[in-house]
C-alpha cells in the first residue's frame, strides 16, 4: 500500500518568485530610470535655452541701434550687445544651481525685412549686417532673430566605451531662434 504522507507545512513558491524578482526589478529599474531622467533633465534645459532665445531677442527688438555701441554708458547698448547678455544672463541663472549645464557657444543677431502688401517677400541680412540705409517703414516691416547654438549636458553622463549617445554619452548640441519685432528700425543701419 502506497500512502502518501502530507506535510503540514508545504512549500510555497510564491517565495521564491518574491526574492528572484527584486533583483531583476531593481536592474531594470537603474537601466531605465536614469537614462529617462538624463532625459527629462534634457528637455528642460532645452525649453530653458528657448527661453533664452526668446528673452534675447526680445531684448535686441527693444534697442535704439543694431551695432552702433558707443552710447552703451547712456543706456543704450546695440541690439547685437543685449542679444548676447541677455541670454548669457539668462543661461547663467540656471548655472548657479547646475554649473556646465548649458553652454552656450554662439549668440548671433540678424535683420528679417518683409514687406506689408502682397507678394509678402523676405529679405534675410546675414548674421551682423546692418541695413545699407535708413528702414523703410512704409513699404517694410523689420524683424530681428536671435540664434544661440548651445551644448546641453546631460544631468549624469554615463560613458561608455564603444558608443556616443547626445543626451546620456554627450552634450547635445542644438540651435534655438527666435524672432521679434524691432521696435526702432531707424536705428538698424547704424
Amino acid at each position: 500500500m502506497n500512502i502518501k504522507t502530507r506535510r503540514p507545512f508545504g512549500r510555497n513558491y510564491a517565495g521564491s518568485i518574491i526574492a528572484e524578482y527584486m533583483p531583476v526589478i531593481m536592474v531594470l529599474f537603474f537601466a531605465l530610470f536614469f537614462p529617462f531622467l538624463n532625459l527629462a533633465t534634457s528637455l528642460l534645459r532645452y525649453s530653458i535655452l528657448v527661453a533664452a532665445a526668446h528673452d534675447a531677442a526680445n531684448a535686441a527688438g527693444h534697442a535704439y541701434f543694431f551695432l552702433d555701441n558707443s552710447q552703451a554708458g547712456l543706456g543704450k547698448p546695440a541690439s547685437l550687445t543685449l542679444a548676447n547678455e541677455t541670454a548669457q544672463r539668462f543661461v547663467q541663472a540656471l548655472n548657479g544651481a547646475t554649473p556646465n549645464a548649458i553652454r552656450i557657444n554662439t549668440v548671433r543677431t540678424r535683420i528679417i525685412r518683409s514687406l506689408k502688401t502682397a507678394p509678402y517677400t523676405t529679405n534675410t541680412f546675414n548674421f551682423g549686417e546692418k541695413l545699407t540705409a535708413a528702414a523703410n517703414t512704409d513699404q517694410f516691416i523689420y524683424c530681428l532673430e536671435v540664434s544661440i547654438n548651445a551644448n546641453i549636458n546631460p544631468l549624469m553622463r554615463m560613458d561608455g566605451p564603444f558608443f556616443r549617445i547626445p543626451g546620456l554619452t554627450a552634450p547635445i548640441v542644438t540651435t534655438v531662434n527666435a524672432r521679434e519685432f524691432a521696435e526702432n528700425p531707424q536705428g538698424l543701419n547704424q
